[in-house]
């Protein structure tokens, strides 16, 4: 998540974000300590009730216009803008409580609210603008994370204030506000110092330009015109759509989780101190944390939305545990799970609302998500308050709304079971592979998509589903998809089947997808590759995309599969060891692009991808240390002279030549070597690298004049080199005289003398006991992998 506070102004949202927080759910925790030190029962949970009520309806009634409002100006001006009306309304809020009007400060919660629901789609519209959809899931899951964490800070924070302040207070709610108005200051400040974050955030990130062609009618905001339109937009898209249902459904359930437990723990653990009280409802905000933490770290670079399932159920048994506990501990266990089954519900579906939406409508899709997800909490408030009319108890609402959760948890299992199925597939392939996802931004959540790319490996399917946030419909070849034992899960994934006498129906049915704006894959090289390289692209997807119209190309390449277990490489070069891949997406092209077009833009997505991995590799120093170590006591080199060495082996000499090298090579960079191709040749050159040093393989074929040339431009003033060798080259007619005079040489016979048994042996211990990454920090020079590790002289 490091790499989120390079993005700018980045830094100054997250404060910002933190700070929103804990001012508007300061009055809120004000308001509601003091109605549960001046009430119980029934009372209590009723004006709690209507306390987070207040809060809602603005979210409700201003819908349409906050929405407007993020979709035609920047988002970053309506921040600011709304952080500066925060301190006029914290002021008149800080006058209630000195004044003792406890009725006025409930009416300035609504006040308070109604900024909010305005500040609200433009707050988290600026996610995607930041971000772009390539780091949208983790976004989502840092602002969920850093919003509970500034929640759980505002509840201790301001309860302990409340609570040091209230002293022997009388429990009269007009008099509890005058002993506690102090706090108000609090609001104050921290509106304050948003309102400067908000004016350097318009600085640093440059948002979208006011659109003007946007305006509003008051008349048909009245008559509900723009609401009747508004939620016909989030209906457009079922993606949408049942995400916003899903979310609604968990926060209106935990508003009455909020409404109630404060009442639960007065009467069945007689608590009534409000620290306790909040610290308890602080535990769920810390699961909360812990979960989207979880979720944005599963979901790095791309949407995983397998745990939504897998975070239903957690919530509906969490709430199910509640009513049957009776001990301090075992309810914060209980509440503590609830929150973070709840984090890995929210996290993706957020990130799935925000990825779906089209740029010029998020705002209102945003609005609309806030206006639902109100609605609900509305809802649900109400029937916790009609039920507490009735002195209906807090037990008997815990099963209720579990009940509730459960069955959204069916519903979410109904509608996601492949996503579920999916993420349990990523959990076993994650033993072995680390996924990376880059090109994630290109991906257009508005149109019909056809993915095109390289068929390497039998996994292909599973890993490039794994990384694409939405489901595809991949066409199979007929041969194995008419398997009897994978025929019902193939049509559970929608699996196209596809063969080379009979493809017009399948392609058919491709083109009725990609109308319908689905994702569908095929790998048009028709074969599982059979040297790794790209091969041939078959012309047959040409013919599905003549007549489809809403939708785009989007070429994909495939890195690290080949040396897998499922690929036809040969056994040497399959590794069983985990190992790290990548898929990759490439900018979208046109629907009618040819095979040549497509295969064209894959060649170019591979080099890419190539090049990117190869500047993530450790420099060569510390690569071969980690190469030879998982060799260990095997095989690791031989040559033509009948010696063979294990990769332990070959670590302790080359080691042990670098310490004598060492104090020789001090004053120069760039050394020269004359060895021959062999194991204590490989030796040397590791060693001067391991050192630091710039190797220079000096070819003896070359001529004299040629290697004098050498050493000047490359500013050799120390040779390393075999005597035996050189005596060799001199009988074969090379003399090295010259090239020997005016630099120092050092002879491996001589430095393989002064070699000690008894420090090769300890050496060779350590080799054999410590990981590879501590032998490289105890005796390998960190050195950059843009530095330059060699000079080669072409002959």
């Amino acid at each position: 998540m490091k790499s989120l506070f390079k993005i700018a102004g980045f830094t100054p949202y997250i404060f910002i974000i933190i700070l929103n927080a804990m001012t508007d759910l300061g009055h809120k925790i004000i308001l509601q300590n003091t109605i549960f030190k001046a009430y119980e029962g029934p009372e209590l949970i009723i004006l709690t009730a209507i306390v987070n009520a207040l809060i809602l309806l603005p979210f409700i009634f201003l819908f349409s216009p906050a929405g407007f409002i993020s979709d035609k100006y920047p988002k970053t001006k309506v921040i600011e803008y709304a952080s500066m009306a925060a301190i006029g309304i914290t002021t008149l809020i800080l006058l209630s409580y000195t004044m003792g009007w406890f009725w006025v400060a409930f009416i300035l919660t609504f006040i308070l609210a109604a900024q909010s629901a305005i500040y609200s789609p433009a707050k988290y519209g600026l996610i995607k603008e930041m971000t772009g959809n390539e780091k949208l899931a983790e976004a989502n899951a840092m602002v969920q994370a850093v919003t509970i964490a500034s929640i759980l800070a505002g509840a201790v924070i301001y309860s302990i204030f409340f609570e040091n302040l209230l002293q022997d207070a009388s429990v009269m709610p007009s008099e509890i506000l005058t002993f506690i108005a102090p706090v108000g200051y609090l609001l104050i400040g921290a509106s304050t110092i948003e309102y400067l974050l908000a004016r350097r955030l318009v600085k640093k990130f440059k948002a979208v330009e006011i659109d003007e062609s946007m305006t509003f009618e008051p008349k048909e905001y009245t008559n509900l015109t723009y609401l009747q339109s508004n939620i016909a937009v989030l209906k457009q898209n079922r993606t949408i759509w049942l995400s916003i249902i899903g979310l609604s459904v968990l926060w209106g359930v935990s508003q009455v989780v909020l409404a109630i437990f404060g009442e639960h723990l007065k009467s069945t653990l007689g608590i009534t101190n409000t620290i306790t009280a909040q610290a308890m409802l602080a535990l769920a905000g810390v699961g909360m944390i812990l979960g989207a933490i979880v979720a944005g770290r599963v979901s790095k670079n791309y949407i995983e939305t397998g745990i939504i399932p897998l975070g239903s159920l957690g919530v509906a048994l969490s709430l199910y545990m509640i009513p049957s506990l009776h001990s301090l501990w075992s309810l914060g266990i209980a509440i503590l799970s609830f929150g973070f089954f709840s984090g890995l519900f929210i996290v993706p579906l957020n990130a799935i609302i925000q990825f779906s939406s089209p740029q010029k409508i998020l705002g209102k899709v945003l609005a609309g998500n806030n206006f639902m997800q109100n609605v609900s909490m509305f809802f649900f408030l109400i029937l916790t308050a009609t039920f507490g009319y009735f002195q209906f108890s807090s037990i008997g609402l815990f099963y209720i709304v579990s009940t509730i959760a459960f069955i959204g948890m069916v519903y979410t299992f109904i509608k996601l079971p492949q996503s579920l199925i999916r993420y349990l597939v990523r959990m076993i392939i994650g033993f072995k592979y680390t996924l990376h996802v880059n090109g994630l931004k290109h991906i257009e959540a508005d149109k019909g998509i056809l993915l095109l790319g390289n068929h390497i490996s039998f996994l292909d399917w599973a890993i490039l589903q794994m990384a694409y946030p939405k489901q595809i419909r991949f066409v199979m070849e007929r041969n194995y998809y008419d398997k009897w034992y994978l025929k019902p899960f193939l049509n559970f994934f929608g699996v196209i089947p596809i063969s080379s006498r009979g493809s017009k129906s399948a392609l058919i049915k491709v083109t009725e997808a990609l109308n319908r704006g689905e994702t569908v894959a095929l790998f048009p090289e028709g074969h599982l590759s059979r040297n790794g390289h790209l091969g041939v692209f078959q012309r047959g997807f040409e013919m599905a995309t003549k007549e489809v119209e809403n939708a785009i190309i989007v070429p994909f390449y495939l890195r690290g599969l080949w040396e897998d277990n499922f690929s036809y490489a040969s056994k040497k070069m399959k590794r069983r060891k985990s190992k790290e891949i990548s898929v990759n997406f490439a900018e979208a092209i046109d629907i009618h692009s040819n095979a040549v077009q497509v295969k064209k833009s894959v060649f170019d997505l591979s080099v890419q991808s190539w090049k990117d991995y190869a500047e993530s590799l450790p420099p060569v120093q510390k690569a071969w240390i980690r190469a030879a170590k998982n060799v260990g006591s095997k095989l690791s080199m031989a040559d033509s002279t009948g010696v063979e060495v294990s990769g332990n082996k070959f670590i302790t000499a080359t080691l042990m030549m670098a310490s004598l090298l060492k104090p020789k090579v001090k004053k120069s960079q760039n050394i020269g070597l004359i060895l021959p191709t062999s194991a204590g040749g490989s030796m040397g050159n590791m060693a001067l690298l391991s050192l630091g040093k710039t190797i220079v393989n000096l070819n003896y074929s070359s001529g004299e004049a040629s290697l004098l040339h050498a050493l000047k431009i490359a500013d050799i003033s120390t040779i390393v080199a075999s005597k035996q060798f050189i005596t060799k080259l001199q009988a074969k007619g090379f003399d090295m005289t010259h090239v020997l005079e005016g630099v120092e040489v050092i002879y491996l016979e001589e430095l393989k003398e002064k070699m000690s048994k008894t420090k090769g042996l300890f050496t060779l211990m350590m080799v054999k006991l410590l990981p590879a990454w501590l032998l490289s920090l105890l005796f390998v020079k960190n050195s950059d992998t843009d530095e330059t590790a060699s000079i080669l002289f072409s002959s």
